[in-house]
């Protein structure tokens, strides 16, 4: 459901310290962020991910709203026992705008297909890693098919209490993702939101519901597969005086069941229902403080933990997992209009149902110009 550019700058934001400032022509924002992750197993081999990206943003102001180009660079690699495999390319460049209307909000996109797909054999064993949903990677995909869509939210403040509700719909563009696989074209996806928020003069909470259900996806123009609806729950409480802010948050994303082509028997060539379902949920916490008018300190905890996912049979297809995170940064003035952004998140936890411990760090750094 999240698009990969946005994926990039959240990690990037390190989500801090805002300033009070009169709005800007254009910004622009460039900046690395470093990951790595090593899975233990209980003989003590170990296998290291190491995930380095370099995205680049610049945002304009346009009628009534922002329009906003996005691209960045990839660079992955693998290590087992000192035996180590790699791949590098250029990502999905997104254009992407926003309008604000009275009582309503309209965006909309379209990512162009600039990355690298169609991977070889040796490329595509060592990015499926990145796909995994427990390893949580920033980025898991170099580059896709052509995309495009759009959601319009419309929300009403009265007192105390607010309201929103939204609509978007993303269309999915068709593309080869590896050297031995056809044309390859994932469903479209609509959602369905709406929420509710109560704010008082220092604090707000609010609760937010989202259905998505996802279209059918092809593979040389057959129907293969078919991801199960997904419904997001999120809570949260955010508290903001002049000088310190804290956020907490919980997520629930509930997954109904996918459904696969039948290969064999009298349902051959049908679509049934093929693993029970699975439950992630996300929790996370951030304080930042002001302690001069042109720094701002920051730290934050997050966890995810997903149950496994099986088959009609039983048979365990992706395993359970949870990782903890926490750190911190700081975000720093350095001009009129200059600001650097610097964090760093420590990882543990564990992976297939307990089987392998994990450990890692993630390392940004962004440079935010306005002029």
């Amino acid at each position: 459901m999240t698009k990969m550019t946005l994926t990039i700058l959240a990690f990037l934001a390190v989500v801090s310290c805002t300033w009070a400032q009169a709005p800007l022509p254009i910004r622009a924002d460039a900046g690395s962020f470093f990951h790595e992750l090593t899975l233990v197993d209980a003989d003590s081999t170990r296998t290291r991910y190491r995930q380095a990206v370099s995205p680049v943003q610049v945002s304009t102001p346009i009628w009534r709203g922002t329009l906003t180009v996005s691209s960045a660079f990839m660079y992955v690699e693998q290590e087992v026992n000192e035996v180590s495999a790699d791949a590098w390319g250029l990502l999905d460049t997104e254009v992407s705008g926003d309008w604000t209307l009275p009582f309503a909000k309209l965006t909309g996109f379209a990512v162009l297909p600039t990355g690298k797909n169609r991977l070889n054999g040796a490329d595509s064993t060592l990015v499926s890693a990145f796909y995994r949903n427990d390893l949580n990677f920033p980025v898991r995909a170099f580059g896709e098919g052509f995309d495009y869509g759009g959601a319009i939210t419309v929300a009403h403040q009265r007192g105390h209490l607010g309201g929103s509700i939204g609509f978007a719909y993303t269309a999915r563009g068709a593309y080869e993702p590896f050297d031995s696989v056809g044309e390859y074209h994932p469903g479209d996806e609509a959602t369905f939101a709406g929420g509710l928020n109560y704010a008082q003069s220092s604090w707000t909470m609010n609760v937010d519901v989202a259905g998505t259900f996802l279209f059918t996806d092809r593979l040389d123009g057959l129907v293969v597969f078919q991801n199960g609806k997904q419904v997001v729950t999120r809570a949260g409480f955010h508290y903001e005086n002049p000088g310190v802010s804290l956020s907490l948050e919980a997520t629930e994303i509930f997954r109904f069941k996918d459904r696969r082509l039948s290969l064999t028997g009298p349902s051959t060539g049908l679509l049934l229902f093929g693993n029970r379902n699975r439950n992630d949920f996300r929790a996370s916490a951030h304080l930042s403080w002001n302690p001069l008018p042109a720094l701002c300190v920051f730290g934050a905890a997050d966890l995810k933990t997903i149950s496994d996912t099986a088959d009609v049979d039983g048979n365990v297809i992706e395993p359970s997992g949870r990782v903890y995170g926490y750190g911190g940064g700081l975000t720093l003035q350095i001009g009129a209009t200059e600001h650097l952004d610097l964090g760093v998140t420590r990882f543990d936890g564990w992976v297939e149902d307990g089987a392998r411990d994990l450990e890692g760090w993630n390392l940004r750094i962004n440079f935010r110009l306005l002029f």
